[in-house]
């Protein structure tokens, strides 16, 4: 059983990652498909299960679209005495489309965490490259004495990034942006897409320190938001 690390798991992926372009005598443009390769996140898939042992958290078959697995109807053709032949079989294959979406929960094999997916644009192709869309997420810890799950940290990232987390573990987080526990913060009424001010002000430096008794976020003499549950609290950007 190969032991999955960041190094074979990128090695994988990459040869899916790029896709040719094509201009006919017209002028129009059209690109290869993107060859699937044999399953290799997953050591086996069959039936509705599937074998993710060594990964830190447990995902389940209803996450195989989630992380690139499709059924696909394989063709090969063979030449025998000059007579073509077509051999058609079905295959589980990996494709380069990562999907998690809003609302996604992966649950910690530990049983005491948890990610939740918050928002979720899939990976896809622009023209002959191939962007990893973008998660929001939550973490979770359960609290044993209160029989409570608490959010612990949210991070920004892209499908990848949340693969590697799934697959690695938590020490992967580092490949994703802190974000502030309050989820109204940095939201953008168009989705993950931020918008130019939002940028901005992801991109500023600190510009002071909220005293409790203030109740109006203040960013370049502008106020973004009205909050009255933040105090003390120095914004590190």
């Amino acid at each position: 059983m190969i032991t999955l690390t960041e190094q074979n798991i990128i090695e994988h992926f990459t040869p899916m990652w790029t896709r040719v372009k094509k201009i006919n005598d017209d002028g129009e443009v059209s690109y290869t498909k993107t060859n699937l390769l044999k399953p290799f996140i997953v050591h086996s898939i069959n039936g509705e299960s599937m074998d993710i042992s060594g990964w830190h958290f447990d995902i389940g078959y209803h996450f195989r679209e989630a992380i690139g697995l499709k059924y696909c109807t394989r063709v090969k053709t063979t030449t025998t005495n000059g007579v073509k032949k077509k051999k058609r079989w079905n295959a589980w294959m990996q494709s380069p489309i990562l999907s998690f979406h809003e609302g996604d929960t992966l649950h910690h094999r530990s049983g005491e965490s948890l990610i939740q997916i918050e928002e979720g644009l899939p990976s896809g192709f622009e023209q002959e490259h191939i962007e990893h869309g973008k998660v929001r997420i939550s973490r979770y810890l359960f609290n044993n004495i209160t029989k409570s799950w608490t959010k612990k940290d949210r991070f920004s990232g892209d499908q990848l990034d949340l693969l590697l987390v799934a697959i690695l573990g938590y020490d992967y987080l580092e490949r994703m942006s802190p974000l502030f526990l309050n989820t109204e913060l940095f939201s953008s009424d168009k989705g993950l897409k931020p918008s130019p001010a939002e940028t901005k002000l992801k991109e500023s430096t600190p510009k002071k320190v909220i005293e409790p008794s203030t109740t109006k976020i203040i960013f370049d003499g502008k106020t973004t938001l009205d909050d009255t549950k933040i105090s003390n609290f120095e914004f590190d950007f």
